[in-house]
């Protein structure tokens, strides 16, 4: 069956959003499996230190999330977004100014405020508000964008590295976020939350004929959460092992 086409300017908007996303997994979540040795070194601390402040970043972004997406309701992706990118280069510089456990800890923990701003979660929730029917077919482009990131950033973060040490990575990549995803999200996202209408995902099927949907989600729920948990415990520790 033939399938309309995406509007023109959401054919714009997961490219443009997808190099943010880029850029976004890149230098706030995937770092640490490159720089952490590095980090330990300079600042004299170990293991449990380095990688318990990059975890209290990611249990800060858990429970930052559900007001991030209160937020995309409320005032749009693109305000979240820009803001989440924003806060991403402040968390960024205060890591490439880091002096010991606490400020990496600080570092890390406005880092999780800022990846419940501006990955796939708002950006998802964004594009359901303005991709109206196209919102499977955005998501899932936007989702092969994101999957470059570690292909992008791990062979980055170690170049920079070695030639300039993993305070200057940091500095880099607080850049990237400013100068680069802030104008991104400003440029190409309307205005105050979206109003796109969607079609119903599964025609012919009422409703209230589709059985126990909460528990079926709370299943849901529980697999994503393990299957993160298993991601992000070996992304942090790949390069390592």
């Amino acid at each position: 069956l033939d399938t309309p086409r995406p509007p023109l300017r959401l054919r714009w908007v997961v490219p443009v959003l997808g190099i943010a996303q880029i850029i976004s997994w890149g230098s706030l979540y995937y770092p640490i499996a490159v720089l952490a040795v590095a980090i330990r070194r300079e600042l004299d601390i170990g293991d449990i230190a380095v990688f318990g402040s990059f975890t209290v970043g990611l249990f800060v972004s858990g429970l930052a999330a559900p007001a991030a997406g209160r937020l995309v309701d409320a005032r749009g992706g693109r305000f979240t977004l820009t803001g989440g990118s924003a806060l991403g280069a402040l968390a960024l510089a205060v890591l490439a100014l880091a002096q010991g456990a606490a400020t990496l800890m600080a570092g890390f923990a406005l880092a999780g405020l800022a990846m419940a701003g501006c990955l796939y979660d708002p950006a998802f929730a964004t594009l359901h508000g303005i991709s109206g029917p196209s919102y499977r077919k955005a998501v899932t482009a936007l989702t092969l964008f994101g999957g470059f990131a570690s292909t992008v950033f791990w062979p980055l973060s170690q170049f920079l590295l070695d030639a300039y040490g993993w305070r200057v990575t940091f500095g880099v990549y607080a850049a990237l976020n400013l100068a680069v995803c802030v104008p991104l999200h400003l440029w190409v996202l309307p205005r105050g939350p979206g109003t796109a209408s969607h079609v119903a995902t599964t025609p012919g099927v009422p409703a209230g004929s589709r059985p126990r949907q909460g528990t079926v989600f709370v299943w849901l729920a529980t697999a994503l959460a393990l299957a993160s948990f298993m991601s992000s415990a070996l992304s942090a520790h790949v390069i390592g092992l």
